[in-house]
């Protein structure tokens, strides 16, 4: 009973588990929506009757009762599966039993009272105590290890595209100093020579733009198969990449361009 009250499934149609649901009494079942859909169809399941082998020749008949949403139990990845759900007082064979506890208090505090209750019932009982959070963790820890080290790696790329990004426009605006210092010396705004140094380091952008575009075309099946929740060619993920590295692209070309139109031309045109 509170089965999916506890764990927050919502209840579509009909009714839950009752404490009058016996071993005496006709079989009963809740079934999710998906087994509602593939073996009802359109029909309303609620009073439908199946039958379920439960070992040669037997067969065990079992009349709808209610009709709860889909739920995943072993991974996050799953796919949402027909699913029956009987009640415990009808069943014949269980190797354990599990209870659900939902509780406003801390886990911790949670812990100790359920020990705490069930020590004093049952001293020799074996439990073994997890969270709906833990489960959670571990059935997306690969996802997380691989998203931190992706991460880790796509930052360190970033980086390293911002380095060599500087480095060559650097030298290329220290190839120019002259004809810099003639065009401030003719009257080019400084907002001109900085509009013109970053018009190169945006056609190099654009074009690594271009071919990471590709590259990631490229490598949407290896990346699809570790994404939970997202698609590879997500677009408001593209776009924020795409977004991130413009902008520290642009600010590793300005930067040569900002200290190359604060020099004196006179100075510049001294040197040869």
């Amino acid at each position: 009973d509170g089965y999916f009250s506890t764990l927050g499934t919502p209840l579509l149609a009909g009714r839950d588990v009752a404490p009058t649901d016996l071993a005496n009494t006709p079989r009963v079942a809740v079934v999710n929506r998906a087994f509602a859909k593939k073996f009802f169809g359109e029909r309303n399941p609620v009073g439908q009757s199946f039958r379920v082998q439960s070992g040669a020749p037997e067969e065990t008949s079992m009349e709808v009762v209610g009709v709860v949403g889909d739920a995943k139990y072993r991974s996050l990845r799953d796919s949402l599966s027909p699913t029956v759900y009987v009640p415990w007082t009808q069943t014949e064979v269980f190797d354990r039993i599990v209870f659900l506890a939902r509780s406003a208090q801390p886990t911790a505090a949670t812990v100790n009272s359920i020990l705490g209750a069930t020590r004093a019932v049952m001293p020799n009982a074996s439990l073994e105590l997890s969270t709906l959070e833990g489960q959670l963790d571990q059935s997306l820890a690969r996802e997380r290890l691989l998203a931190l080290l992706s991460g880790f790696f796509g930052g360190l790329a970033l980086l390293l595209a911002l380095i060599g990004l500087y480095g060559t426009m650097a030298y290329s605006v220290t190839r120019r100093r002259k004809e810099i210092g003639i065009r401030v010396a003719l009257g080019a705004t400084r907002g001109r020579l900085v509009q013109m140094v970053t018009g190169e380091a945006g056609r190099l952008i654009m074009a690594g733009l271009v071919l990471g575009a590709f590259g990631v075309f490229g490598a949407t099946r290896l990346v699809g198969s570790f994404l939970y929740g997202r698609t590879p060619l997500d677009p408001a993920t593209m776009a924020l990449a795409v977004v991130l590295v413009a902008l520290v692209a642009l600010a590793a070309g300005a930067l040569p361009a900002v200290r190359a139109v604060r020099q004196d031309p006179q100075s510049v045109l001294r040197e040869e």
